[in-house]
């Protein structure tokens, strides 16, 4: 990381909203310059935000799959039909 420069490091990871691993963070967080400590700071931010991302759609993720066998199959099939019978009005039940 102390190969590049503040600039290319910024320009790589802050400036593209790209994902921030942890390996990076480390790195800027060990770099004795004061660039590298704020975009630090900025990084690791972002990381948190993007780690509690990860996890809320794990969670929901995990809700659905837990709920694929139950009440919600019933559901998503009638979801579908009514779908289905949006596109193709002759697909009409009886």
């Amino acid at each position: 990381m102390k190969q590049l420069s503040l600039k290319e490091i910024q320009d790589k990871y802050a400036s593209g909203g790209g994902s921030v691993s942890s390996a990076i963070l480390r790195s800027l967080q060990r770099d004795p310059r004061a660039g590298a400590r704020r975009l630090y700071k900025v990084l690791a931010k972002r990381y948190e935000e993007q780690k509690k991302e990860r996890n809320r759609l794990d969670a929901m993720l995990h809700f659905e799959r837990t709920k694929k066998g139950t009440e919600s199959s019933g559901c998503h099939a009638a979801l579908r039909t009514a779908a289905l019978e949006s596109r193709h009005p002759t697909h009409r039940r009886s």
